[in-house]
């Protein structure tokens, strides 16, 4: 079934003419208008699965953004409270204290993540709580975008368009990019990169950019397996330098994690465990993850799973191409952060900054041809 969607979806594109980036551009940002604005008329709760913009874990970030606003912890905590009363779901019903940060023990992990709730503080000052969304919907363009410049570097504005619009109908990618969390700024970050790893940059500008992406995106949120999955990629393109710098930076940007009391954050729902065994039972909790994943997939956003397997089944055939090795490593690595969270039924959540690599090897490996003139087979 596959193979002749690929098929059909192969003729269509190549019989029509490509449209121009301009034109592309327009359309997606058209998409991303109207993508933004039916999350924000239609959200809430279905089956019983948190839909809204304003989630639990979101509730720390905000508090947060207020404090560095300059706002003392009892009013940050009592306006928060008050907010998601009136705007939230899951979690509608907030003591104010429980947010303190001697109060709540999520602050050990959470107050390292300050990228999301630093680049806030603007729009929060100018709207409002609301504010608290500008990021996540510029994050979602910039996902957008960065799927239309892989598709003008392949010559595929067509194919890349048709991304951008599974992307902006998946359930799933709406869901988690438009919330007040940092799902999605972490998946912009690694949209950058993945567009670093096509583009031929020099390296004077090339290690600027993108150290100061794995830096950010490690202020975001825990990323070390994603940019270890990147840093493959560059080995297996003898960009020996670019690798060893970026894991150098993933892992230094870690390191400070080990002082703290982070074995609550490793597999949180296996409590009586230590973290040794938590180590040995993370193959199980991936393989578990993954079950739920692809099982709440194919429920709730076939789009998505259809959109995904074609991206799979293209890598595993064209594994020789940097592409096919880039999305399968950094999947893996991924699934390894879904794996050490633990938590089933997210929905894809932790894998989201797949996008862009999946969008990448759809575009460079999607064809009948024995080989793309642009499929780059490094080895």
């Amino acid at each position: 079934m596959l193979m002749t969607l690929l098929c059909v979806l192969n003729t269509y594109t190549h019989s029509m003419r490509n449209l121009s980036f301009r034109t592309a551009f327009l359309v997606s940002v058209g998409l991303w208008i109207i993508t933004v604005a039916s999350r924000f008329a239609y959200n809430g709760l279905v089956f019983g699965f948190d839909y809204g913009l304003f989630h639990p874990d979101g509730s720390l970030y905000a508090f947060k953004t207020l404090t560095l606003m300059g706002l003392s912890q009892q009013e940050a905590g009592v306006q928060v409270a008050n907010w998601y009363a009136e705007h939230a779901y899951k979690l509608n019903s907030i003591e104010p204290a429980s947010l303190f940060f001697d109060n709540n023990p999520q602050w050990v992990i959470y107050g390292t993540r300050l990228a999301y709730p630093i680049f806030s503080i603007p729009f929060v000052a100018l709207i409002g709580m609301n504010g608290l969304l500008i990021v996540p919907a510029l994050s979602y363009l910039i996902l957008f975008i960065v799927v239309l410049l892989l598709g003008r570097h392949y010559g595929r504005i067509n194919l890349s368009l048709a991304i951008v619009f599974a992307f902006s109908i998946s359930t799933t990618v709406g869901r988690w990019m438009l919330i007040n969390s940092t799902d999605s700024l972490l998946v912009a970050l690694a949209s950058m990169f993945t567009y670093l790893c096509v583009k031929k940059v020099d390296n004077k500008y090339w290690v600027s950019i993108a150290l100061t992406i794995v830096v950010v995106g490690s202020l975001t949120r825990f990323s070390l397996f994603l940019w270890l999955g990147f840093a493959f990629v560059l080995f297996t393109k003898k960009e020996w330098l670019r690798a060893s710098l970026v894991s150098f930076t993933a892992i230094i940007c870690f390191v400070p994690t080990l002082f703290l009391d982070f074995q609550a954050a490793v597999l949180p729902n296996e409590t009586e465990s230590s973290l040794v065994i938590k180590t040995l039972k993370l193959p199980l909790s991936m393989a578990k993850m993954a079950f739920y994943d692809i099982a709440q997939l194919a429920v709730l956003d076939r789009v998505l799973l259809l959109t995904l397997s074609v991206g799979i089944l293209l890598a595993l055939k064209n594994f020789r191409t940097l592409s096919g090795r880039a999305f399968l490593a950094t999947l893996f690595m991924l699934w390894c952060t879904a794996g050490l969270n633990g938590t089933p039924g997210v929905n894809f959540r932790y894998e989201l900054p797949i996008l862009s690599l999946l969008a990448w090897v759809i575009i460079d490996n999607f064809q009948f041809k024995p080989n793309s003139k642009y499929a780059d087979t490094q080895t």
